[in-house]
């Protein structure tokens, strides 16, 4: 059993729930130390290691290159002949981005040594995703409001019917609205047929609000690049409560790249739409860097009482007071409201 996590689908929560709960499931859990086996899958059947990940840039020598595979292999072997009859589930986000080439070579491996090979993959709907992703960039470096999206998923399971047969390949809808109790977890252990009821796991994802989201903007645009503050000025964000992130219907439109017959066949295959009701949060959505930059007054009031500094709203100034948030100062225990 292959778990594909894709971006922003829970896929931590799984692998996290995975490896503390293993002696409570029917499977057995692969894995090397980490629970995410993207390292471990990237060495043991990526084409051109070298340019890959952590090994980009490094020039090891081929035969070092050969060496890694080898023994990613190894240990993947090792650990599959101590199962006996039992079956496995193994979980790598790596491999939801795998060309076609490098997914081959994985399963010739896997179908060696099982009967059935069967994979999971969610898919989060797109607006739903591109939020996401816009967050998670901006805590790391400064990112374009209107860098464009490719629709690429119908692409994606293209390959994977391709490769490991279409009735081996499950397909999910990213909507907690839809699952247990909202639980991913107890979604995906449904799924795979683990008749094992999900304890709650809390994941630490670092959400941030709107308003949040609005500060952490003005930093970027003043310090691009990353720094060694950024994680405590993020985590210091984190307190300031608002409403979610949303982009506007009219921007959404404008950022994704798709083309309609991708969507009619992506729909028809798995029999879900990642379309959602695009208008229903519209009002107070960003439709352009202005919103972004737009912050609340109750924001700054609040930036200003976790930093005990005044409101400055001149240019630049915003930016220096969340950066401010990276010094050594107390934690601002009263939320902000926006």
């Amino acid at each position: 059993m292959l778990h594909l996590g894709t971006r922003k689908t829970g896929t931590t929560a799984i692998q996290q729930y995975l490896a503390k709960h293993q002696q409570d499931l029917s499977r057995h859990f692969l894995h090397r130390g980490d629970p995410n086996s993207s390292l471990w899958m990237t060495q043991a059947f990526s084409d051109n290691l070298g340019d890959k990940g952590i090994y980009k840039g490094r020039n090891l020598p081929p035969e070092e290159l050969a060496r890694l595979r080898e023994l990613a292999r190894w240990g993947l072997s090792r650990q599959i002949n101590k199962l006996g009859s039992k079956d496995a589930v193994l979980s790598a986000e790596v491999m939801a981005s795998m060309s076609e080439e490098e997914l081959a070579e994985a399963r010739t491996f896997f179908s060696q040594r099982f009967t059935d090979i069967a994979t999971h993959i969610y898919f989060r709907p797109m607006k739903s995703l591109m939020e996401s992703s816009f967050q998670e960039r901006l805590k790391h470096r400064h990112t374009n409001l209107e860098e464009d999206y490719a629709f690429a998923y119908p692409s994606r399971i293209r390959i994977l019917d391709k490769v490991f047969g279409k009735s081996q390949v499950h397909v999910h809808k990213f909507d907690r609205r839809h699952f247990p109790d909202g639980n991913i977890v107890q979604h995906f252990l449904n799924a795979i047929g683990e008749n094992h009821t999900a304890q709650t796991l809390s994941v630490d994802n670092e959400s941030l609000s709107l308003p949040a989201i609005q500060l952490l903007y003005h930093y970027r645009k003043a310090q691009p690049a990353r720094d060694i503050n950024d994680r405590k000025i993020v985590r210091r964000l984190t307190e300031l409560e608002g409403p979610p992130l949303r982009f506007h219907s009219t921007l959404y439109d404008k950022l994704l790249r798709r083309k309609s017959r991708d969507m009619d066949e992506f729909e028809k295959r798995v029999g879900f739409s990642v379309d959602e009701d695009l208008c229903a949060n519209d009002a107070g959505a960003i439709s352009s860097e202005e919103d972004l930059l737009a912050v609340p007054p109750s924001a700054l009031e609040w930036l200003a009482e976790a930093i005990q500094q005044p409101v400055t709203t001149s240019e630049g100034g915003v930016a220096s007071m969340v950066m401010a948030l990276g010094d050594d100062a107390p934690s601002c225990t009263a939320n902000g409201r926006a």
